[in-house]
């Protein structure tokens, strides 16, 4: 299929002016890369599951035609797909892009482990990330919605093209299920180190150590560039007070505190709030607060210094619950 293929559009006898207004929207569509600088794209390992949802409730098992077929329909699904994105981002000529990457296959009833991806089949996805990964240098803001285990294969594959993505101004990131083997993982992501990222979120569950172990220095080292931090999971307060004070020029502010913390001993050993978060641009703060240690979250609001906040919000949380959510008007940071 040639990079400029849009299909004409059918022969209308009735109506022949519909055909002239088809062919005329079709030629703008083409000489416009602006047009085909935003793409979503989603996709299943489906394909993988050696079950379909009715054999897995009656325990049975698929023949070997069954599984034969199912994998020819995926790969031919997938290769389409392939075709699709690599079009689409043809006809995006040297546009900067938005990209969203969502992994679509929903969670097993079954006991197995079928949520993370077993990569038996890998050189299907492989293939579509090698097609996006194609065009990472125009990467203007990128979504990812995807297992930990997947994430961090899409993520090597960046590391190995030894694209640094230079236009890489905001990351979202939704880790929908972490493998029992990546709990405790460790190690550094290429798309969080990129050097001019300023709008950084994530959302859902990361594993226990991933910014204590892997991500902290990283984001001390070019924080002066994030602006807007929205942080989805919960986080121990020293560990929030730490990463604000790395980025010092955060506009925008959301965290949520964890109700587990480290021991005394470790808080006291560390002196963590002699020197305070300074934060001179912070416009609005937004805070989900799970933490029961009321003295530690007051030493957290103690040591902020935001002159130019106007916007601070809390929510209370117990149980998973809210329980309260208070607006403060300024001045702000005085109740603590």
């Amino acid at each position: 299929m040639p990079h400029n293929f849009i299909p004409n559009p059918p022969n209308c006898t009735r109506h022949p002016w519909r055909n002239i207004q088809s062919l005329s929207w079709r030629s703008v569509a083409l000489a416009s890369p602006h047009l085909w600088a935003r793409l979503h794209v989603g996709f299943s390992d489906a394909y993988r599951s050696p079950k379909t949802p009715k054999q897995l409730e009656n325990n049975m098992l698929e023949s070997e035609e069954e599984v034969q077929n199912r994998l020819s329909k995926a790969s031919q699904t997938l290769e389409l797909r392939c075709h699709g994105v690599e079009d689409w981002l043809a006809r995006s000529a040297s546009c900067p892009l938005s990209l969203s990457i969502y992994y679509n296959r929903q969670p097993s009833r079954s006991n197995e482990r079928t949520t993370e991806p077993s990569f038996e089949y890998w050189d299907l996805t492989h293939r579509l990330f090698t097609t996006i990964i194609s065009s990472s240098e125009r990467w203007r803001t990128i979504e990812l919605k995807m297992p930990f285990g997947m994430l961090l294969k899409f993520d090597a594959m960046i590391q190995k093209s030894s694209i640094v993505l230079p236009a890489l101004r905001s990351l979202k990131t939704q880790v929908t299920y972490i493998a029992e083997g990546l709990n405790n993982w460790s190690g550094t992501m290429t798309l969080f180190s990129a050097s001019n990222l300023q709008q950084l979120s994530l959302a859902y569950r990361y594993p226990s150590s991933f910014l204590t172990a892997t991500q902290l220095n990283s984001y001390a080292a070019r924080g002066q560039h994030i602006t807007h931090l929205n942080w989805h999971f919960p986080l121990p307060v020293i560990h929030a007070f730490n990463l604000l004070r790395s980025l010092g020029n955060l506009v925008y502010c959301q965290i949520r505190f964890d109700s587990a913390e480290p021991t005394t001993a470790l808080r006291n050993s560390g002196n963590v709030f002699n020197t305070p978060a300074v934060l001179p641009h912070l416009l609005a703060f937004f805070i989900d607060d799970f933490c029961d240690d009321r003295h530690l979250v007051t030493d957290f609001y103690s040591s902020i210094e935001a002159p130019k906040l106007n916007g601070f919000n809390i929510g209370k949380m117990k149980a998973g619950k809210l329980i309260m959510k208070v607006c403060y008007r300024p001045p702000f940071l005085h109740f603590f």
